[in-house]
């Protein structure tokens, strides 16, 4: 219940650990709550809320609330690339994977592309000076 109150609750802290010992069902529970937030139809597991808020009555409530929202629920991976490139790859991921395609995230990388393209467009004086101080500076500016 403490990690789906850290989704629904605002005022909460959003980082937690999960310790115990190898086999207690820390993998289980976090795929429960995943399933939770990345489902859209509660019909097929209308049993399995059922037992739960018996056991728990406050769980009916939290299941209220998480079937009134839509959720995108953003897993990280362990890469050895920077936590900023992690962090992109793991929203683009689960943007492809909900069919959200074209959410623009605006990067910086894709914003300096955006702008390069303006100054080719609509000042050609500036655009022609940058490319005169890259190639000064011995870079070579592609697919422009």
């Amino acid at each position: 219940m403490t990690y789906l109150d850290d989704v629904l609750l605002k005022d909460r802290n959003k980082s937690s650990m999960i310790i115990a010992p190898y086999g207690k069902g820390k993998s289980h529970a976090i795929l429960v709550l995943l399933n939770l937030l990345y489902r859209t139809n509660f019909e097929s597991i209308q049993s399995f809320i059922d037992n739960i808020c018996q056991m728990d009555s406050s769980f009916e409530e939290r299941i209220r609330i998480v079937q009134s929202k839509k959720y995108l629920p953003v897993i990280i991976d362990h890469t050895k690339v920077s936590l900023n490139q992690t962090l992109m790859n793991a929203l683009n991921k689960s943007l492809q994977m909900f069919g959200l395609n074209d959410v623009n995230l605006g990067t910086d990388f894709t914003q300096a592309i955006e702008r390069i393209l303006s100054w080719k467009k609509s000042y050609k004086d500036v655009y022609e000076k940058f490319i005169n101080e890259l190639q000064k500076k011995r870079f070579l500016l592609t697919n422009f």
